[in-house]
């Protein structure tokens, strides 16, 4: 894919980041299956979704697509074969992923409220919480535009739910 740089110089470069940001928020995207990958590939991209390096992964089975450069490569792996180990390194991702933002519980976050599910509870997104590719906040107290102080009480998976501080 014409990436340059390896595991080690990406994880000294997030390693960085957070130094000189203490609080940022780390996503990236993977892709797996792709042409040759071999199986001690895999397992390193496997490796890597769970060094707790990043807050939020996505996760996409490698897509030939005609007119690019790997159109062509030798070793294409199966449709099968690329949603089998997608899958497995979502499930990995999401594993590590679901650590780094239960550390958020406790935490006070600033949550912008957009709105209400069916049912009628509350949801929006911390400044950590992408539109459409990360999880999001429901919160007890708000209105649509609001930015609320919220108490993060609990989490699932990407998700967090917590009540506003009244005081804050």
């Amino acid at each position: 894919m014409r990436r340059r740089g390896d595991r080690a110089s990406f994880e000294a470069l997030v390693a960085h980041i957070r130094d000189v940001v203490p609080d940022v928020t780390v996503r990236t995207t993977l892709i797996a299956g792709f042409p040759g990958e071999t199986e001690e590939q895999f397992d390193e991209l496997v490796d890597f979704a769970t060094s707790g390096c990043f807050d939020y992964v996505g996760v996409f089975p490698y897509s030939r697509e005609e007119g690019t450069p790997a159109f062509d490569l030798a070793g294409q792996l199966s449709e099968d074969e690329k949603a089998f180990r997608a899958q497995v390194v979502r499930d990995a991702a999401d594993a590590a992923s679901a650590l780094s933002v239960a550390q958020r519980k406790g935490t006070i976050q600033r949550v912008l409220v957009e709105g209400a599910e069916e049912d009628g509870q509350l949801v929006g997104r911390t400044q950590q919480q992408a539109p459409e590719v990360d999880g999001v906040t429901f919160v007890d107290a708000g209105h649509p535009g609001d930015v609320v102080e919220v108490l993060i009480e609990d989490t699932l998976l990407y998700d967090m739910e917590g009540s506003v501080e009244h005081g804050a």
